[in-house]
């Protein structure tokens, strides 16, 4: 199975160490340019360079974090729709990718999963592609389900308290299988 990430999940489990998940658990992950330069653009002003900076180049230097743009009329026509409502560069050309690619697409933004629905692109909060590894076997307990998701809440991924507790019982209940 391959995957279009948007930069959300790339950045912060990345940030928490752990990107090798988007791999392990969806094989290749595709991106768009404008994902890419949003992804890395610390590197061009931050000192120190962030720790989830070399960890985002190291998977594209693996080959399993593939950069590509939309192509297909279809495509494009989606992407250019999103755009006039006002959806963000990074999140049209993703939702357009993940249609063209059909496959799911990885975000944590609620406008970007919204607007990837109404196209019938299937999606990914990244407290469900931490689901999805756990269902691999790829995060092994609600434990390590638990540090990792509040890894990422520590480097600055918001999620609700509310969704934090609900994503907690998925796993517990995955778990349990």
């Amino acid at each position: 199975m391959t995957a279009v990430s948007n930069a959300t999940p790339l950045i912060y489990l990345a940030k928490a160490t752990h990107l090798e998940l988007l791999r392990k658990t969806y094989k290749d992950i595709y991106i768009c340019t404008d994902v890419w330069k949003e992804a890395i653009y610390p590197i061009f002003y931050a000192r120190p360079v962030p720790k989830d900076i070399p960890i985002i180049l190291q998977a594209r230097a693996n080959s399993w974090l593939k950069l590509r743009d939309v192509e297909d009329v279809e495509a494009i026509a989606i992407r250019d729709e999103l755009l006039a409502q006002g959806l963000g560069t990074g999140e049209s050309n993703s939702i357009a990718l993940a249609k063209e690619l059909n496959t799911l697409l990885l975000a944590n933004d609620e406008a970007a999963i919204m607007a990837a629905k109404k196209y019938k692109v299937q999606t990914r909060w990244v407290t469900e592609i931490l689901h999805d590894a756990m269902r691999a076997n790829f995060i092994k307990s609600v434990g390590k389900y638990v540090e990792i998701l509040d890894s990422c809440m520590g480097q600055g991924l918001y999620v609700s308290k509310e969704e934090r507790e609900k994503a907690v019982q998925v796993a517990k209940e995955i778990r349990r299988l």
